[in-house]
């Protein structure tokens, strides 16, 4: 039997599942596990944690969050001609707030009994359009 490879997070780490399954030498030694969310902020991934079902220490679980949980949700978003998320305002969340989040995935992780992996936030919003820039988004991620 295989081990186990879980994807936890939102949106990027979606595109880390997809990218994991057309990856042949990642899905011969491992079985995928997709529990990414789009969109989701750390209160709906959560939940996720608790399908995890490790069957041996050789079992991973990547995890991408927390980016969807940074900035106040002031976006507008462009479908045509692609895809196009626009940060309307930077507007920041208590810092605090974050804080407890980590420290609670902190708590999630300690009692995983495999190997894991967290990968950092992604930087975002940095290059939709010339009229929504903003000084201190990038130092604030």
């Amino acid at each position: 039997m295989r081990p186990k490879l879980f994807i936890i997070g939102s949106s990027h780490a979606s595109r880390i599942f997809a990218a994991c399954e057309k990856n042949s030498e990642i899905t011969k030694k491992f079985e995928l596990k997709n529990l990414s969310i789009p969109g989701a902020t750390f209160d709906k991934i959560r939940k996720n944690f608790e399908k995890i079902e490790l069957t041996s220490p050789e079992d991973v679980v990547i995890i991408q969050c927390f980016g969807n949980d940074l900035l106040k949700k002031h976006i507008k978003i462009e479908r045509f001609p692609k895809k196009i998320i626009h940060l309307t305002k930077f507007e920041p969340v208590d810092l605090k707030l974050i804080e407890q989040l980590f420290f609670e995935l902190q708590k999630i992780v300690k009692q995983l009994e495999c190997r894991f992996i967290i990968i950092d936030i992604p930087l975002r919003h940095l290059h939709c359009c010339v009229h929504h820039r903003y000084k201190g988004l990038v130092s604030f991620f």
